[in-house]
């Protein structure tokens, strides 16, 4: 149905567009989803959903213990336990870490 292919098309245009804005102020970015330095998939400590990459960095600044955030469209993973140091190219997650515990 070619409706419902324009609506993925948009869908895709949109996550697309939202990965070239970068990174959030205050952090730097990894595509994919955040590893430790041994290559390790990292598991959030908070999730929070339905948020945008900006309000995932705020709600991450305002945690005095948070290292950095995963972000996919509409997902927001907070980690404060390990710091991500790589992320592994998944296309729909980008890793972010702060910069001030960098």
């Amino acid at each position: 149905d070619f409706s419902e292919e324009a609506a993925k098309s948009q869908v895709e245009l949109s996550d697309d567009a939202a990965a070239a804005l970068g990174p959030p102020r205050g952090y730097s970015g990894f595509f994919g989803r955040c590893q430790d330095r041994h290559y390790n998939r990292i598991r959030e400590d908070i999730r929070k959903k339905g948020i945008t990459k900006e309000e995932c960095a705020d709600f991450c600044d305002d945690k005095t213990l948070c290292k950095g955030i995963q972000f996919s469209p509409g997902v927001c993973d907070i980690f404060t336990s390990k710091m991500p140091v790589y992320a592994d190219d998944r296309s729909s997650y980008r890793c972010y870490i702060k910069k001030s515990v960098a």
